[in-house]
């Protein structure tokens, strides 16, 4: 499978996807921390890196906001208990809080993977990075709030994962 063919077979599964997002205009007006954390769902990620996130950037899902990124802390010890999410040893440093709106609460689920990733197309000079959640396909069950999501630092960690 080529590279370009690749491509075009993840870019008709996310518009195929796209429509089953609730559309909630309410929650979406005005600067992201005073619209979406006055009525959210919490979750953790932990991230191997930073990549450039920051309390405020937005969290996305399929390129429509959802949430806000929260309280980020550095993880001390390697060896943790806590940092064992679904069987896998995420060794790394960062816990991000996340606010996901509660209309969008329920897309997050069993499954779910986070990315720092950054928009494809910006108005600033700077493009702002954002924490992209990437939803299982599966009818998984959805995540109690204060659940832990795996997370990656970019698409190549990822990818190597």
């Amino acid at each position: 499978m080529s590279f370009f063919s690749f491509l075009t077979t993840v870019f008709l599964s996310l518009v195929s996807y796209a429509g089953n997002l609730p559309v909630v205009a309410n929650d979406v007006v005005g600067p992201f921390n005073q619209a979406i954390n006055q009525n959210s769902a919490n979750f953790s990620v932990i991230f191997p890196g930073l990549n450039g996130i920051k309390v405020g950037d937005p969290v996305v899902v399929e390129g429509q906001l959802v949430g806000t990124v929260g309280k980020i802390e550095t993880i001390l010890s390697n060896n943790n208990a806590s940092n064992n999410i679904r069987g896998k040893n995420i060794a790394e440093k960062y816990l991000v809080d996340i606010s996901i709106s509660t209309a969008f609460k329920n897309l997050v689920k069993e499954g779910s993977v986070a990315l720092i990733t950054s928009p494809l197309s910006t108005v600033g000079a700077q493009p702002e990075n954002v924490v992209e959640l990437f939803l299982p396909r599966n009818n998984t069950t959805a995540l109690a709030e204060g659940a832990k999501i795996v997370g990656y630092s970019s698409f190549e960690a990822y990818w190597s994962a």
